[in-house]
């Protein structure tokens, strides 16, 4: 936990660091971790959230499968993890190519 606060924060201080620069099971463990944290606290307005990285073979459902309302987001698995935590919108978008809207806080 405290290694990915300290990646995320080292983001905020602005001297050139990115999500970008995190390594690859960083940006897995917070792709999970999101999910997570969004399913505990259903934030994501009874819709379900599909996240997919086009960089990785696994896909991250917030919630059930075969919901037809669900909201796909697609992105490298980067771009997702900055767009779940907050901090750039740049790459992602929905499965019909619009900007993402504001992650579930």
């Amino acid at each position: 936990m405290r290694t990915r606060e300290v990646w995320i924060h080292a983001v905020d201080l602005d001297n050139g660091g990115s999500v970008q620069d995190f390594p690859p099971e960083l940006h897995d463990l917070l792709l999970e971790d999101l999910v997570r944290v969004w399913r505990r606290k259903r934030a994501t307005d009874h819709r379900n959230l599909i996240l997919e990285p086009s960089d990785r073979a696994q896909t991250y459902r917030v919630l059930e499968e075969g919901d037809p309302h669900s909201l796909v987001v697609k992105g490298i698995a980067a771009e997702l993890v900055a767009w779940g935590i907050g901090r750039s919108f740049a790459g992602v978008v929905t499965a019909d190519g619009d900007p993402a809207p504001h992650p579930p806080q």
